[in-house]
């Protein structure tokens, strides 16, 4: 079981791999069964972190109900975990 430590510390466990693509892979986080976590492939580049924390900063509850909302992340450049709350 692959775990991760978010921004705050949270560390969670990766569960079934949901979805695949060109930045990355989408996998379900064990403890918050309402959220999913991104594993990017690559090293993110200084603008895509300040546009994932931008999310993060404007995200809330009636967004959150249609739409996938960046939530935290491991606050680097490297390649790692982005959190966000899956889409009833």
């Amino acid at each position: 079981m692959t775990k991760l430590r978010a921004d705050g510390g949270a560390v969670v466990s990766l569960g079934k791999q949901l979805g695949s693509g060109g930045e990355g892979v989408v996998f379900h986080i064990n403890e918050q069964p309402a959220s999913v976590a991104k594993i990017y492939s690559e090293a993110l580049k200084p603008r895509q972190v300040a546009k994932l924390k931008a999310m993060v900063a404007v995200a809330d509850d009636p967004l959150r109900t249609v739409a996938a909302c960046s939530a935290n992340g491991n606050g680097s450049r490297s390649p790692g975990p982005w959190s966000a709350a899956r889409r009833s």
